[in-house]
């Protein structure tokens, strides 16, 4: 009886060990090394140890993922020893005893884990970190064998994509401690975000969907393609023949007021003096987009999805709004994105990609399937609204204000007090 006993004890204390792993790792990557500094400075205990780990954060980072999957393995060895000794008293079959381990460790280990970091997650993480060093010194010494190796491994066959990873990191961290400090504006931060991400963003991430194209059919007549240039205020304009997936070219404006003041309306083809249209996947990073932009020398491409089709349209200007922000012409109408008409109510455009929607209303709304506000409630309903209709998702109800055919334009957002949405269930 003694040995079952010692065997679930010790996966008692692997689980413990392997959750003190994954808090150590929330608590320590959620503040950057300025803050660790400062709190060495000061005398915390515990800081120096944590800041001597993180002179090499790749192999701390092994450190801890080496750990964890040590004592995973470990405690789950340790619970099969447990129903072998005990399934064996029962003559339970061996392939029951495998299968029992395994329905116990695997929600065992994710569960706690997931609750334990968030217990670590919530309050000051500056005054969880040092709660860890002084387990982790130990383990950063015993597994120092192990991580070096695989530091040397990833060193050799990933070097440049690792130092760059690392420069990169470094420099985000010196832009939020500035930050924090006041000697860099919210404004500028978020543009030396803006420029990291940049390289990993995609065309149909910043692109003008399909919906929102302004295009000119072939056959336009001279008064009313002016009138549509004036009407929307465009310079380039898409031409298609018969529907939108015909893109026959683009027409500069420019080029029609050459045409007519050389050769007047009368002789007028949209075909003739139309430029070439540039077609770009909706899957290409718009970093690369941007050189060849400038290699082509163009303003506008056209955006093809994987069937061939138009997707929308993407400007030059688009791509450097991703850096800079919102960029204002004469043209653009001051219309927000989102309006806030009181502490919990605001008004929102569905168009919003759901990344920006999660962070001004700091929720957590997944987008793998629909990449707009307006996607994530077709996918609640799974029906086309007609006006009114409210989505709930957690203490957050949206109801659609405005649709414009089948679209939906405006969303009423209404965030609760959890108190409040409790009362109203009762």
């Amino acid at each position: 009886m003694i040995i079952p006993v010692l065997m679930f004890f010790c996966f008692i204390l692997s689980l413990l060990s392997s959750m003190m792993f994954t808090g150590a790792e929330l608590a320590v990557g959620t503040i950057s090394r300025d803050s660790i500094e400062r709190m060495a400075e000061s005398k915390v205990r515990g800081a120096s140890l944590i800041l001597s780990m993180i002179e090499n954060k790749r192999r701390f980072l092994l450190t801890l993922l080496s750990g964890r999957l040590i004592f995973v393995i470990g405690g789950t060895l340790f619970l099969y020893l447990f129903f072998y000794n005990v399934g064996s008293q029962k003559n339970l079959p061996h392939n029951l005893i495998v299968f029992i381990t395994f329905v116990f460790s695997i929600p065992a280990f994710v569960l706690t884990e997931s609750l334990f970091a968030k217990l670590v997650s919530t309050g000051e993480y500056e005054n969880r970190v040092p709660r860890f060093a002084y387990f982790l010194i130990i383990f950063h010494f015993l597994l120092f064998p192990v991580t070096y190796l695989l530091d040397l491994v990833l060193s050799i066959f990933i070097k440049e994509n690792l130092e760059l990873a690392e420069k990169e990191e470094a420099f985000i961290e010196l832009v939020k401690s500035e930050s924090e400090s006041g000697f860099i504006e919210q404004e500028e931060k978020e543009m030396i975000q803006s420029i990291f991400e940049f390289s990993d963003t995609i065309v149909k991430e910043v692109m003008i969907p399909r919906i929102d194209v302004i295009a000119a059919r072939e056959n336009i007549s001279v008064d009313e393609l002016i009138d549509l240039f004036e009407k929307e205020g465009h310079s380039r304009i898409p031409v298609y023949d018969g529907r939108i997936d015909n893109i026959l070219g683009v027409i500069y404006s420019k080029d029609i007021l050459i045409h007519i003041s050389k050769k007047g309306k009368k002789e007028f083809s949209i075909t003739k003096i139309m430029r070439d249209a540039y077609f770009v996947p909706e899957t290409k990073k718009i970093s690369d987009l941007l050189k060849e932009f400038k290699k082509a020398k163009v303003h506008i491409a056209i955006v093809v999805d994987e069937y061939g089709g138009t997707a929308g349209i993407v400007a030059l200007e688009d791509l450097l709004e991703e850096i800079v922000g919102e960029i204002q012409d004469e043209y653009d109408q001051d219309e927000r994105d989102y309006i806030w008409i009181n502490e919990n109510t605001l008004l929102i455009d569905a168009g919003l990609d759901i990344d920006d929607v999660n962070e001004i209303i700091r929720t957590e709304i997944p987008n793998e399937n629909f990449d707009t506000l307006a996607g994530f409630i077709y996918n609640q309903l799974g029906f086309i609204p007609e006006g009114g209709e409210v989505v709930e998702w957690g203490n957050i109800n949206f109801k659609i204000k405005e649709i414009k055919g089948n679209r939906i334009s405006k969303v009423l957002v209404k965030i609760n007090e959890p108190e409040e949405k409790e009362k109203k269930e009762e």
